[in-house]
């Protein structure tokens, strides 16, 4: 099994916590962005669709084509551990998430644009830090052809608002969100607000200014209980598995 993912990218958190989580073991690599699409594209053997990350190709030859898929067949390899029989309840969380990243992905994208550093921070770990300075161009294409590839709806503040309520209702100020334990309702939760400020250093390590670009302190402030949750979340979980807890 190969998981092909984005560093620095809430879906891509995603798919990697789930298989950390339950200990599913799988090669890794970093898809890229532009560079990367044709290969990927033709290992997926499709055209005309647009290809993401993250994408996993199964032992058997089949592929999960997003992070929802990813967490799903995550659950079924854990014989429903994961989502712990919620499903309706996982299934309305991944809807608020997704809208909530779907409405700030543009947001940060354009902050990251703006941002000569960012962008050499955004740059595939195959080139060396001496090339960094040079390639920013590239870095820009990159960040450019995302902004041009997925959508950019009108972001309305009382709307991600009313998702931060949301995600307070689903917690009800508990450690989790299920009553029984960890699942994948909490990744859900704690990786969407990646998109206002990104999780601890120490557990979600990237650029400076890449960290910058992705915090948006009017939100930040009016999450801060969110924020707190999720890097309490990421400090119990995020390095364990189902069979440490």
């Amino acid at each position: 099994m190969k998981l092909y993912h984005l560093p620095v990218s809430p879906w891509s958190e995603r798919a990697r916590w789930s298989l950390y989580w339950n200990g599913i073991q799988h090669q890794s690599t970093e898809h890229l962005v532009l560079i990367g699409e044709l290969s990927l594209r033709g290992a997926r053997r499709t055209l005309g669709q647009k290809i993401t990350a993250p994408s996993m190709v199964l032992d058997d030859g089949s592929w999960l084509t997003d992070s929802w898929e990813i967490a799903r067949w995550a659950d079924t390899e854990a014989q429903g551990r994961f989502f712990r029989g919620q499903h309706k309840v996982i299934e309305g969380l991944q809807a608020h998430a997704e809208r909530f990243l779907t409405l700030l992905r543009p947001v940060v994208l354009e902050r990251m644009v703006r941002d000569p550093k960012a962008l050499e921070e955004s740059l595939p770990a195959i080139f060396p830090s001496a090339l960094h300075r040079p390639l920013r161009l590239v870095g820009a294409l990159g960040v450019r052809y995302l902004l041009q590839k997925y959508e950019r709806p009108t972001v309305k503040e009382h709307e991600i608002f009313d998702l931060f309520d949301c995600f307070r209702k689903a917690l009800q100020d508990r450690d989790t969100v299920l009553e029984d334990g960890f699942s994948y309702g909490d990744i859900l939760i704690a990786t969407a607000l990646q998109m206002i400020k990104p999780a601890p250093q120490s557990l979600y390590p990237i650029g400076q200014a890449t960290r910058d670009a992705w915090t948006l302190h009017p939100y930040c402030e009016r999450a801060s209980d969110l924020l707190e949750w999720r890097d309490r979340v990421y400090q119990t979980y995020r390095m364990r598995t189902h069979a440490d807890a």
